[in-house]
Protein backbone atom coordinates (compact mmCIF):
# COMPACT_ATOMS: atom_id res chain seq x y z
CA UNK A 1 0.00 0.00 0.00
CA UNK A 2 2.83 2.33 0.86
CA UNK A 3 4.54 1.45 -2.08
CA UNK A 4 1.61 2.20 -4.23
CA UNK A 5 1.12 6.06 -2.98
CA UNK A 6 4.42 6.47 -3.43
CA UNK A 7 4.19 5.52 -7.45
CA UNK A 8 0.68 7.60 -7.15
CA UNK A 9 2.39 10.77 -5.98
CA UNK A 10 5.67 10.22 -8.28
CA UNK A 11 2.94 10.26 -11.00
CA UNK A 12 1.14 13.09 -9.84
CA UNK A 13 4.16 15.52 -9.30
CA UNK A 14 5.64 14.42 -12.81
CA UNK A 15 2.18 15.05 -14.27
CA UNK A 16 1.97 18.06 -12.67
CA UNK A 17 5.40 19.61 -13.35
CA UNK A 18 5.19 18.47 -17.08
CA UNK A 19 1.84 20.46 -17.50
CA UNK A 20 3.60 23.69 -15.78
CA UNK A 21 6.40 23.30 -18.09
CA UNK A 22 6.71 25.78 -20.24
CA UNK A 23 7.13 25.94 -23.73
CA UNK A 24 9.72 27.35 -25.51
CA UNK A 25 8.52 30.73 -27.42
CA UNK A 26 9.07 31.38 -31.11
CA UNK A 27 11.47 34.39 -31.58
CA UNK A 28 8.65 35.85 -33.14
CA UNK A 29 6.94 36.81 -29.88
CA UNK A 30 10.17 38.93 -29.04
CA UNK A 31 10.82 40.75 -32.60
CA UNK A 32 8.45 43.34 -32.55
CA UNK A 33 9.22 44.72 -29.43
CA UNK A 34 13.05 44.69 -30.44
CA UNK A 35 12.60 47.26 -33.35
CA UNK A 36 11.73 49.66 -31.32
CA UNK A 37 15.19 49.43 -29.09
CA UNK A 38 17.19 49.61 -32.10
CA UNK A 39 18.96 52.49 -33.12
CA UNK A 40 19.99 50.80 -36.82
CA UNK A 41 18.24 49.00 -39.22
CA UNK A 42 19.98 47.26 -42.30
CA UNK A 43 18.08 45.97 -45.34
CA UNK A 44 20.15 44.12 -47.83
CA UNK A 45 19.48 42.42 -51.13
CA UNK A 46 21.69 40.23 -52.60
CA UNK A 47 21.63 39.47 -56.24
CA UNK A 48 21.63 36.51 -58.28
CA UNK A 49 25.19 35.14 -59.30
CA UNK A 50 25.39 36.81 -62.85
CA UNK A 51 27.94 38.29 -64.72
CA UNK A 52 30.05 41.33 -63.00
CA UNK A 53 28.25 44.11 -65.28
CA UNK A 54 24.49 42.90 -64.68
CA UNK A 55 24.78 42.05 -60.74
CA UNK A 56 23.69 44.91 -58.43
CA UNK A 57 23.19 43.85 -54.93
CA UNK A 58 22.79 46.92 -52.35
CA UNK A 59 22.45 47.66 -48.63
CA UNK A 60 19.85 50.05 -46.78
CA UNK A 61 20.76 51.52 -43.83
CA UNK A 62 18.65 53.23 -41.81
CA UNK A 63 19.33 55.27 -38.78
CA UNK A 64 17.02 57.59 -36.69
CA UNK A 65 17.84 60.58 -38.89
CA UNK A 66 19.41 59.04 -41.78
CA UNK A 67 18.88 56.56 -44.56
CA UNK A 68 22.21 55.01 -46.38
CA UNK A 69 22.31 53.53 -49.98
CA UNK A 70 25.08 51.51 -51.23
CA UNK A 71 24.98 49.62 -54.51
CA UNK A 72 28.03 46.87 -55.40
CA UNK A 73 28.56 44.25 -57.76
CA UNK A 74 30.88 41.64 -56.06
CA UNK A 75 32.12 44.25 -53.89
CA UNK A 76 32.80 47.07 -56.36
CA UNK A 77 31.09 49.73 -55.08
CA UNK A 78 28.69 51.36 -57.88
CA UNK A 79 26.76 53.73 -55.68
CA UNK A 80 26.80 55.33 -52.30
CA UNK A 81 24.35 58.05 -51.20
CA UNK A 82 22.30 59.28 -48.49
CA UNK A 83 19.66 61.43 -46.90
CA UNK A 84 18.40 62.50 -44.08
CA UNK A 85 15.24 61.62 -42.68
CA UNK A 86 12.83 62.68 -40.42
CA UNK A 87 11.84 61.30 -36.89
CA UNK A 88 8.17 59.92 -38.77
CA UNK A 89 10.01 58.26 -41.93
CA UNK A 90 12.03 56.34 -38.54
CA UNK A 91 8.88 55.38 -36.80
CA UNK A 92 7.08 54.23 -39.96
CA UNK A 93 9.66 51.95 -40.87
CA UNK A 94 9.93 50.52 -37.59
CA UNK A 95 6.24 50.58 -37.29
CA UNK A 96 6.48 48.12 -40.73
CA UNK A 97 9.06 45.43 -39.40
CA UNK A 98 6.09 44.68 -36.91
CA UNK A 99 3.59 44.71 -39.16
CA UNK A 100 5.27 43.32 -42.09
CA UNK A 101 5.79 40.24 -39.50
CA UNK A 102 9.51 40.50 -39.78
CA UNK A 103 10.67 37.45 -37.70
CA UNK A 104 13.06 34.61 -37.35
CA UNK A 105 11.83 30.99 -38.09
CA UNK A 106 13.53 27.34 -38.02
CA UNK A 107 16.11 27.39 -40.74
CA UNK A 108 14.59 26.10 -44.13
CA UNK A 109 17.17 24.38 -46.83
CA UNK A 110 16.02 23.85 -50.09
CA UNK A 111 16.70 20.09 -50.48
CA UNK A 112 15.60 20.58 -53.92
CA UNK A 113 18.69 22.73 -55.03
CA UNK A 114 18.32 25.56 -57.54
CA UNK A 115 20.37 27.79 -59.42
CA UNK A 116 20.51 31.12 -59.62
CA UNK A 117 17.98 33.59 -56.90
CA UNK A 118 18.49 35.94 -54.78
CA UNK A 119 18.05 36.71 -51.10
CA UNK A 120 17.78 39.41 -48.55
CA UNK A 121 19.27 40.33 -44.84
CA UNK A 122 17.97 41.98 -42.33
CA UNK A 123 19.60 43.22 -39.08
CA UNK A 124 18.66 45.22 -35.88
CA UNK A 125 21.62 46.89 -34.45
CA UNK A 126 21.47 48.68 -30.62
CA UNK A 127 24.40 50.47 -29.55
CA UNK A 128 26.78 48.88 -32.75
CA UNK A 129 24.92 45.53 -30.89
CA UNK A 130 23.80 43.25 -33.94
CA UNK A 131 19.80 42.55 -31.67
CA UNK A 132 18.03 40.70 -34.68
CA UNK A 133 19.49 38.86 -37.84
CA UNK A 134 18.19 36.59 -40.68
CA UNK A 135 18.48 35.61 -44.02
CA UNK A 136 15.94 34.41 -47.09
CA UNK A 137 16.91 33.51 -50.16
CA UNK A 138 14.57 32.55 -52.80
CA UNK A 139 14.99 30.62 -56.23
CA UNK A 140 11.90 29.86 -58.26
CA UNK A 141 9.38 28.90 -55.50
CA UNK A 142 11.80 27.79 -53.43
CA UNK A 143 12.79 29.20 -50.06
CA UNK A 144 15.91 28.95 -47.72
CA UNK A 145 16.96 30.95 -44.79
CA UNK A 146 15.83 31.55 -41.08
CA UNK A 147 14.44 34.99 -42.35
CA UNK A 148 10.07 34.88 -42.53
CA UNK A 149 7.32 37.69 -43.23
CA UNK A 150 6.69 40.04 -46.25
CA UNK A 151 10.12 41.54 -47.14
CA UNK A 152 8.28 43.04 -50.21
CA UNK A 153 6.12 45.19 -47.66
CA UNK A 154 9.23 46.06 -45.66
CA UNK A 155 11.07 47.42 -48.25
CA UNK A 156 8.42 49.66 -49.85
CA UNK A 157 7.84 51.02 -46.77
CA UNK A 158 11.66 52.29 -46.53
CA UNK A 159 11.31 53.14 -50.64
CA UNK A 160 7.90 54.87 -49.85
CA UNK A 161 7.99 59.20 -49.88
CA UNK A 162 11.39 59.12 -51.36
CA UNK A 163 12.26 59.61 -54.95
CA UNK A 164 12.68 56.67 -56.78
CA UNK A 165 15.85 57.54 -58.69
CA UNK A 166 17.54 57.78 -55.05
CA UNK A 167 17.15 54.14 -55.31
CA UNK A 168 19.12 53.44 -58.94
CA UNK A 169 21.52 50.28 -58.99
CA UNK A 170 23.70 52.03 -61.92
Amino acid sequence: MKYNKLKFCFLLISVTLLSCRTTPHSTSDTVPSLVYKADEIVFEYHDASVPPDDHRSYVITLNPDKLIYVVDSYGEIIKRDSINIESNKWNEVRAAFASCDIRNVEKRKNSEGCTGGSGNSIYLYANDEKIFGGYQYRCSTFFDGDLDGDLNCFLQTIKSQIDPAFFRRD
